[in-house]
């Protein structure tokens, strides 16, 4: 499935629709919530080209600017706080300086990739959702490519986007270039459905 939104705010609107009326149940054996929630609604392998993420008109109101930075700052702190068998800051903190720099001095490349996830997350109860991240310039500006196995996209997809967005604003301005668009990639794009 592909989507073209302008920005995250409207790229989370259609995904919701598209998973009301697309997406398949998949009852919880495994995973998130596998004792609470009845089935997840989702919608496997979906793109979306986020045009304009660094726009926040139609941000909702209950995501504030802190709570963004916030979030983004865990994605490059590695001695931010422990909620699981990992942080997504000890993961891609030294990554990012490395993309950093070449994105400064040799833009022209598709060397850019930050890997999230690492083969050892098969072992854990519940591995990271993000799984890769990468800059790419092209169209005059620093584009975003991200990979995740899993996205839950009522209650993560906007904080996870606006806090990527975010990353993409800071790796382009240290570079010296225009952020561009971001393309979101799941393998299981889904809503859950708790009881009945």
């Amino acid at each position: 499935m592909f989507i073209q939104c302008d920005t995250i705010a409207s790229a989370k609107r259609e995904l919701i629709q598209a998973i009301r009326e697309e997406g398949y149940e998949q009852h919880i054996e495994k995973g998130s919530f596998e004792k609470e929630a009845t089935y997840r609604r989702q919608v496997p392998n979906v793109l979306v080209d986020i045009m304009t993420p660094q726009e926040k008109f139609d941000k909702p109101a209950h995501v504030t600017d802190l709570e963004i930075r916030k979030y983004a700052a865990t994605l490059v702190d590695p001695d931010c706080p422990k909620n699981a068998d990992y942080t997504y800051g000890e993961r891609i903190a030294d990554q990012i300086q490395e993309v950093i720099a070449m994105m400064s001095y040799s833009k022209n490349t598709n060397q850019g990739v930050i890997e999230v996830g690492a083969p050892e997350d098969i072992l854990l109860k519940n591995p990271p959702c993000l799984r890769l991240i990468q800059f790419m310039f092209y169209e005059e500006k620093l584009n975003m490519s991200v990979y995740f196995r899993s996205n839950d996209i009522e209650s993560a997809f906007l904080m996870n986007m606006y806090g990527l967005a975010e990353l993409q604003n800071i790796v382009a301005m240290i570079a010296g270039l225009e952020p561009g668009k971001i393309s979101y990639m799941c393998a299981g794009a889904h809503i859950y459905i708790f009881g009945g």
